[in-house]
């Protein structure tokens, strides 16, 4: 141990800073237990290449060094194996995605993964309101998992609402549509409108409001949906400069 010390001290004293080894000899290096963490994170920090599959590196301690020194590349398959490992979607993790400059597809994961899995990728990706909204809708988009019944999550921010609801994520339906009413009033109208036809198919007595009509009467949409609207109430409608 004395004499690989000794070497990698010589190395870490000549390498100017930056060490250029190929991933074979990083994963050796990391996976050497004679190798001390003291040096191995040394090492890492150094390194100028990154490695490509963080589930080749066997001491997990490491995996939090590589993100931090951001020595990880990015790929899905590696955020997968990360939130397997942290069970969460740590300030190291959001960083890592937040950092990379390409698009996010959950999708192309190749690890084999479980419903149990995705679901709680996606729980934990929807509550993490410190993802850039690309990213957010990135891999909200790509995980094939919607809100379609209700949509009970607090304080989500109003960058974050407008991205789940201009990507599909919260579809309209009656139990979604109370739940953005009483939580979520600034987005209400983008979240009727985005699902304008789905609203108008679902629309009944309990559930109508009024002043929602009052407000899509200005769109421009179709008359005949408009109409549909018209036959839940009684009231007085004023056309008075008014685009009717």
């Amino acid at each position: 141990e004395k004499n690989i010390a000794e070497y990698f001290e010589i190395i870490f004293n000549e390498c100017d800073g930056k060490i250029e080894d190929n991933e074979m000899t990083i994963l050796n290096v990391l996976n050497d237990e004679s190798i001390s963490d003291e040096i191995k994170k040394h090492y890492i920090s150094l390194l100028s290449n990154f490695v490509s599959d963080i589930s080749q590196v066997n001491d997990h301690k490491l995996w939090s060094v590589l993100l931090e020194q951001k020595k990880l590349h990015f790929s899905e398959n590696n955020l997968y194996y990360c939130f397997a490992e942290y069970k969460s979607l740590t300030a190291l993790l959001v960083s890592y995605i937040n950092s990379y400059a390409g698009i996010i597809d959950i999708s192309s994961i190749s690890v084999e993964t479980d419903d149990q899995f995705k679901s709680k990728f996606f729980g934990a990706v929807i509550r993490c309101f410190d993802l850039s909204d690309a990213k957010y809708g990135q891999i909200l988009s790509s995980s094939d998992i919607i809100c379609d019944v209700s949509f009970d999550i607090d304080n989500v921010p109003t960058s974050k609402m407008n991205v789940l609801i201009d990507s599909g994520i919260i579809r309209m339906s009656k139990g979604c549509l109370i739940s953005i009413r009483n939580k979520y009033k600034d987005v209400i109208y983008r979240y009727i409108r985005q699902n304008i036809g789905d609203y108008v198919d679902m629309m009944s007595a309990d559930v109508f409001v009024f002043d929602e009509l009052v407000e899509i009467l200005n769109w421009q949409i179709e008359d005949d949906l408009k109409l549909t609207l018209l036959e839940f109430t009684s009231e007085r409608i004023s056309v008075v400069d008014k685009k009717y």
